[in-house]
């Protein structure tokens, strides 16, 4: 008795040899599986991406795919798939992680691929050229309180009424930066749009040419407004 495989590929798994005995499958119990034929001519990678960022990945959208096996390569790639069921896991402390499966095709040719690689995917959801853009680490967040209290300190040491109003403001956030004004810091509110791997746009708050205050986020998280700043020249060499 002779089987022909529906499919050109390689053999990745032989599970049974020659002479050894293979049951026939049935519609209730499967049969024996004799062995796994893979097309390496075309891969795809499988990932699981979390709830918070699958609403932004559709089918169509490029990737860029990198494979342990190769850490310096990056091989262009294509999402086709993206699942509809929740993949739910038990954490600990009673916490649950929610994923979803994201299939993506890779483009390239890969030299001496094998099915079950490990990989990691980046895929890009927006891309948008020639913007106002600030680091990612000079975006911070200030209570509205707080920010109420910076613009009338005056106001808000002499009168504790004042100082109760700003108070019931603090449970909103401001997201800003601190921009560079006659040598001091001063807070402004910005609204920032799509984000890369070290940049946010700036879609309000902020004009060409503003300087902005980068540094650790310690130190920028320990910034107020009015704070005197010590302005570093970059170095250049000559070479």
């Amino acid at each position: 008795m002779s089987i022909t495989a529906e499919m050109s590929g390689v053999i990745t798994a032989l599970n049974v040899e020659e002479g050894e005995s293979a049951i026939i499958g049935t519609m209730n119990n499967p049969g024996t599986v004799l062995l796994t034929i893979a097309d390496l001519s075309e891969m795809e990678a499988e990932v699981r991406v979390d709830e918070t960022e699958v609403v932004f990945i559709e089918p169509g959208q490029k990737a860029s795919v990198t494979l342990d096996a190769f850490p310096d390569t990056s091989f262009a790639g294509l999402v086709t798939e993206v699942g509809n069921s929740a993949i739910r896991d038990q954490l600990a402390m009673g916490q649950e992680s929610v994923d979803f499966k994201v299939v993506v095709a890779i483009l390239d040719s890969i030299p001496s691929i094998r099915p079950g690689l490990s990989a990691s995917v980046d895929v890009t959801v927006a891309e948008k050229r020639s913007v106002l853009a600030i680091p990612i680490q000079c975006l911070t967040v200030r209570d509205a309180g707080t920010l109420a209290r910076w613009r009338r300190p005056h106001a808000a040491a002499a009168d504790t009424t004042a100082e109760d109003d700003g108070d019931t403001e603090e449970a909103r956030d401001v997201e800003g930066v601190f921009v560079v004004e006659g040598g001091s810091a001063r807070f402004r509110p910005v609204s920032v749009g799509i984000a890369g791997e070290k940049h946010f746009e700036v879609t309000s708050g902020l004009e060409e040419g503003d300087r902005v205050v980068s540094g650790p986020f310690s130190a920028i998280g320990d910034l107020r407004d009015g704070d005197r700043l010590k302005i570093e020249k970059s170095r250049s060499r000559d070479r």
